[in-house]
């Protein structure tokens, strides 16, 4: 699992991947589909397991005490939350993500709780998100962004949305600033970003499903598919990784 630490000491987040190849990946089939992801800011109760959106069941919470955690609600206000909604869409756009504010009838989505504190989970309060990560799709996934962290402020909490869904999809914590998969601020808005670059958190490295690079808008087209309508954009040549 990994955790997005907020932006003022985003170098204090670390790595701290929990991974779960062996049993998450079975659970994506290598066919490109969309999914859904439920916003859900009322706080809830989730217990430890293999994870199960629909029934509240977290792999995040198996190593707490008693594998039981409540999360609080978050505190931003109706109107903020609204904006922080509107912003996930607005960067998820591109692709067959669905992302809605009404738990799904069915049982196939991620789940993104968002309130409450990183020391739920044990995590240090330099930690605003953590997700479960496999390097494939993990369906039925839940992440947490932890709004006392990020202080229910719009842009870092879309950001952090965007963060920990990415890695339920697959991706790993990027080295390039403006794009959600990395610790690195102060580039404006991120967007998930049609470009080659390195992974890694304070300094580059490869990734975790193996490979050398990744480029995280085409990762996602891979593993989720472009929204009926979208075009994908023009190839161009691999820019470079930062130094």
């Amino acid at each position: 699992m990994l955790a997005l630490a907020v932006p003022s000491v985003a170098r204090a987040g670390g790595d701290d991947r929990h991974e779960l190849p062996a049993v998450m990946a079975l659970r994506h089939d290598g066919v490109a589909r969309g999914v859904t992801v439920y916003l859900d800011p009322d706080g809830g109760t989730v217990t430890g397991g293999w994870d199960d959106a629909a029934t509240g069941v977290s792999s995040i919470a198996l190593g707490v005490a008693g594998e039981r955690v409540t999360v609080p609600a978050w505190r931003g206000g109706a109107r903020r939350w609204q904006q922080v909604v509107q912003c996930v869409r607005d960067r998820f756009a591109a692709f067959a993500i669905d992302v809605v504010t009404d738990r799904p009838a069915g049982d196939d989505y991620t789940l993104v709780l968002v309130g409450g504190r990183p020391s739920l989970f044990g995590y240090p309060s330099s930690v605003s998100g953590v997700a479960p990560y496999s390097g494939e799709v993990m369906r039925g996934a839940i992440a947490f962004v932890f709004s006392d962290v990020v202080e229910s402020e719009v842009e870092q909490t879309c950001t952090g949305i965007l963060h920990e869904v990415g890695h339920t999809l697959g991706l790993d914590h990027e080295y390039l600033c403006e794009d959600p998969m990395s610790y690195l601020w102060g580039c404006g808005e991120k967007r998930f970003q049609d470009q080659v670059a390195a992974c890694g958190e304070e300094e580059e490295r490869s990734c975790g499903n193996g490979e050398a690079t990744q480029n995280s808008y085409r990762t996602l087209v891979a593993a989720v598919g472009l929204r009926a309508g979208d075009a994908a954009p023009v190839t161009r040549a691999p820019t470079p990784a930062p130094p």
